[in-house]
Parts: structure tokens; C-alpha cells; sequence
């Protein structure tokens, strides 16, 4: 159950086929495939949760997301009781519990060991404010009982409650608009997606935030989060799209990821960068740490091969530390490497000295304030793809190309550029910045639109939009919105299978830019003050 109860503190699904909550790849490797034992394990109702959620009955013919069902009548008081006493948060949705409230349990009398959903609703005492309404109501949504039939028999009822159903993944792949997901037809889906980034982000900040409060000592916490290059295409499932809700939090102290992974980042002639929005870290105050995890070229080699790895080894490495180090952040090395006789990916007489070598150059422009130095700025935007297609079948060309191929260009340009993110426009020192790549801004709100054209479309800046920018303000898709912010008006073009544009133009060198597979919509300029550079 993805929807978020302000009040709640459980949501146990249990029927046999549930929509998949999680649709990456890790969730296997995360756990969420099979739950042998509890849900929820509970110091505090250790009795209840091995009496009453059939632990000794161990089948592995356990669906996601499935859990026991509650045995009994009396079982299901006990529980109440117990997790009513439970101190401090048990909330799967980021809201901390931190006073007992009546517990109000919604359930089938009648066939209680075979519910599909069994809800935990935590009531607010009468003379405790309330904190708020519920998720979906403030996306002004209607509301309804989401209780649905058990395996067999009538619905079960219910008093109403702030719910509604997950939308199955029919739903969450297809899109009305070719690559672009209609927001007047669709937002349950967006809603979806946004409500499932939103609680991790708001976890992760609980979580920092309560081991600041319950330490000793100052504390400095960080979470492996702001994933942005090369998530499988998985934006929407991946989790990290809500970066600027935890930038904007006193109790993140720094983000990590491991650098941008395939070989076009990692490879000879890659960028080597950093997986996030590394700028935007920098304007929030948020320190970097890299984690520098690209195994040596000479590793597991002996004799010549080795020796004709070597200076491939030697200058990935410099290029991975640089990155960093030249942005303003850290990072470390990570040696999956050792273990059943094998010796570490750095264990190398060569590598070694680099990596000394390293630390002294580095180390004497530590103590010295860092300066930036781009001149080009990449912007990126986490909340359009809420508005996208959700699959790589459905996505051929944003982030593919728009989001992974696009630095990797600028980077071998030899322009030296800040990447960073849309909703950090009024924090950028737009001063050093001669060019300006607009990259997958098709959700642009009033504020945005504003700071663009007060602080960026101005002195003889150069700005590039591409694909369709504010094509959709989140109430609906408008190709008219694109020539509101670009000063093109544009017409929609009809294409069959994949999509080339070639550059002639005078004074620039030939350029042909294409997608293999077929995409709609296209977009061409339809305005005569304008000049076609390419078709």
C-alpha cells in the first residue's frame, strides 16, 4: 500500500497477486519478495508476532508485499494493545508516533484469515491537534473505502476512510501522449508516483533526524541518496526524484552514490561523474562523497597484460579523484576486491604511489576555499518525470539520451560545466554562465518560468532547449506552453519509426542527430522569425 495515512502507522497488504509496489530490479535483492516471518518485527509484541503471524508455518510460496493473516479474534486486541504502547515511530510513511492513540482496526469478522488488506488507523486524541489532512487530500482527490473483496465473498464494510486503490501496472506503464503522460486523464498514476518518492524522501529525513535528536554528541548523518544518471530507466520507481525535499533539510548532512555506472561514464574517454546533480548539493550546503567502486583495468592480470593495462588504470583513476576533488567534494575508494585469495583491485606497487601521489597534490588546495570555474550549466528536473513514460519500452529518448547521453557530450566538448538541478534556479550565480542547456524541463511552474526569464534569457546568454520544454504546467499537456517559455511557437510534426535531424547550417560543422526507435510526440518550429538550423 503506497497511499499515505497522516495517522497510520501500518499498512499490511495480504491478498494473493498484489500490483507490484516496487518495480525495480532490487527489490528481490531488498527483501520484498518474501516475508517467511513478520511484517513489521516489534520488540515490544514479540509474543503476538510469533503466536499470531503463523511463524512456525514456513511455506515460501509467499507473494510480494504478503504477510500472514491474523489467526484470531483475540489476536488481533492483543496486537492493537501492544503497538499502542510501541514509543516511538513505527510509520512506514514517514509520520512519527510519539504518544499512544486509540488504535482502530478495520477488518473482516467474518473472514478474517483470508483479508486482502488489514489497516492500522491511528486516531488522534481529542485534545491533540491534528496533523493534518491525509496525502491524497491534498492533491484534492476523491476519496474512497480502498477495502476490497477478501478472496471470496462480499466487500467487506467499512466506515470511509482517506484511501485509494494502487494503480495496477497497466496503468503505471501505459501513457495517453506517446512518451509523455497526460495529467487531465493520468493523475492517479502521477499521484502514485509522487506520493511513493515523497515517503522516502520524508523517511530519510526521520531517520536523520532522530539520530541527531538521540545522540549523545553532534552528529553528522547522510543517506546513499540523489541518484540521478543512469537509473536503468526507472526514474519514477527508483526513488530519488523528492532530492530537493531532502537538500532542503537541517538534518541531511551529506549525500553518497557510487559514480555514474556503463561503460560511456566509466570507460576510457567517459566523463567519470558523479551519479547526482553534484551543483545542486553544493547550493544546499550538502557535501558530496563519491563512491569510487570501477575495478582497475590491470586487475586479475599478470606479466604483459598487465603491464599494457597500466596507464589505462592510472588515468581512470586520476579522472575519478579529480572529479571529485575539483567539484568541491569527497569521496573513497571501495575495494570489493579482497577475500577468497584474491588480492585488492588497488593492491599494486604503481596504483598505490598514484594514489599517494594523489593525496599530496589534493591536499595542499584543501585548506583553500573551492571556486567553481564552468561556464556552461546543464539543468535538470526530477519532478517531469512524473509526467513520463515509467518504462524503457515506453521512454526511447529522454532518458537515454536527454538525461545519460547528453553530459557525457558536454563533457567531451572540453567545456567545463555545472549540472545541477531546476529547482535550484534562484541559487545559481548566473554571472559565470555563457551557455545554458535546458535538458528535461517539460514541467515548468510560475516561479520557474519567472527566474528563467528575469535571470538566465538575458545578456547575450546563450540558451538551449531541448525537446519540449514546458510542455505540460502539471494540469495538462499544451504545446503552446512550449513557445510560452522558448519564444518559438512550434507545431506538432508526424513521424513513422525513428526520428534524424540533420544540421547544414553555415559556419557549423555537419551535424546528424538520431533515435533508432520511433517516438511520439515531435516537435518542429513553425514560426518565421526563427532560423531552422536543422531538419
Amino acid at each position: 500500500m503506497v497511499v499515505r495515512f497522516h495517522n497510520a502507522i501500518l499498512a499490511i497488504i495480504g491478498k494473493p497477486n498484489p500490483a507490484c509496489i516496487f518495480d525495480s530490479i532490487p527489490e528481490k535483492g531488498s527483501g520484498f519478495q518474501q516475508h517467511p516471518t513478520s511484517f513489521c518485527p516489534c520488540q515490544y509484541a514479540t509474543g503476538i508476532w510469533n503466536g499470531q503471524f503463523s511463524q512456525r508455518n514456513r511455506s515460501r510460496r509467499i507473494r510480494r508485499t504478503e504477510v500472514r493473516p491474523i489467526r484470531n479474534r483475540r489476536a488481533i486486541s492483543d496486537f492493537a494493545e501492544a503497538t499502542a504502547q510501541v514509543p516511538s515511530f513505527l510509520s512506514v510513511r514517514g509520520c512519527s508516533c510519539r504518544t499512544a492513540r486509540r488504535l482502530q482496526l478495520l477488518t473482516d469478522t467474518k473472514r478474517r484469515a483470508h483479508l486482502r488488506i488489514v489497516l492500522l488507523v491511528l486516531k488522534p486524541r481529542k485534545n491533540e491537534e491534528s496533523q493534518g489532512e491525509p496525502w491524497l487530500r491534498e492533491k484534492d482527490l476523491k476519496f474512497r473505502v480502498a477495502l476490497v473483496r477478501p478472496w471470496s465473498g462480499p466487500p467487506i464494510p467499512a466506515r470511509p476512510t482517506a484511501s485509494a486503490a494502487v494503480p495496477l501496472m497497466a496503468e503505471r506503464v501505459h501513457t495517453e501522449y506517446g512518451i509523455f503522460r497526460d495529467p487531465a486523464k493520468e493523475r492517479k498514476v502521477a499521484d502514485y508516483f509522487r506520493c511513493q518518492q515523497e515517503a522516502v524522501a520524508d523517511d530519510i529525513i526521520l531517520f536523520c533526524r532522530t539520530a541527531k535528536e538521540n545522540w549523545g554528541r553532534p552528529l553528522v548523518t547522510g543517506v546513499f541518496y540523489g541518484y540521478f544518471f543512469f537509473l536503468f530507466g526507472r526514474q519514477q520507481t527508483g526513488g530519488h526524484l523528492e532530492i530537493q525535499r531532502v537538500l532542503a533539510s537541517p538534518w541531511v548532512d551529506y549525500l553518497s552514490a557510487p559514480q555514474t555506472y556503463a561503460p560511456a561514464f566509466r570507460g576510457m574517454g567517459g566523463s567519470g561523474q558523479s551519479r547526482g546533480l553534484v551543483e545542486s548539493f553544493t547550493m544546499h550546503g550538502k557535501l558530496l562523497l563519491d563512491e569510487m567502486d570501477q575495478v582497475p583495468a590491470l586487475y586479475g592480470k599478470t606479466g604483459a597484460e598487465a603491464e599494457k593495462a597500466l596507464p589505462e588504470s592510472v588515468a581512470i583513476l586520476r579522472r575519478n579523484v579529480a572529479e571529485s576533488y575539483t567539484r568541491g567534494h569527497g569521496m573513497w575508494f571501495y575495494d570489493f576486491g579482497p577475500g577468497l585469495g584474491r588480492k585488492g583491485w588497488w593492491d599494486n606497487a604503481v596504483l598505490m604511489e598514484e594514489i599517494a601521489r594523489m593525496r599530496r597534490v589534493f591536499g595542499a588546495y584543501f585548506e583553500r576555499p573551492h571556486r567553481p570555474q564552468a561556464d556552461v550549466a546543464v539543468v535538470y528536473d526530477t519532478a517531469s518525470f512524473y509526467y513520463t513514460a515509467s518504462a524503457p519500452a515506453g521512454d526511447p529518448v529522454i532518458d537515454p539520451v536527454a538525461v545519460n547521453q547528453l553530459p557525457i557530450r558536454v563533457y567531451q566538448s572540453g567545456a567545463v560545466a555545472d549540472v545541477f538541478h531546476l529547482g535550484d534556479l534562484e541559487r545559481a550565480d548566473w554571472d559565470r554562465y555563457r551557455v545554458v542547456i535546458f535538458a528535461n524541463t517539460f514541467l515548468l511552474d510560475v516561479a520557474q518560468k519567472r527566474a528563467i526569464r528575469e535571470r538566465v534569457v538575458r545578456g547575450g546568454r546563450h540558451v538551449v532547449w531541448v525537446m519540449a520544454p514546458e510542455y505540460t504546467d502539471g494540469e495538462r499537456l499544451d504545446a503552446g506552453f512550449i513557445g510560452d517559455v522558448t519564444g518559438i511557437r512550434v507545431e506538432r510534426a508526424e513521424t513513422s519509426g525513428g526520428v534524424t535531424m540533420d544540421v547544414r547550417a553555415p559556419g557549423l560543422p555537419a551535424v546528424e542527430i538520431s533515435v533508432a526507435r520511433g517516438f511520439q510526440p515531435v516537435f518542429v518550429a513553425a514560426d518565421a522569425s526563427a532560423e531552422s538550423l536543422g531538419t
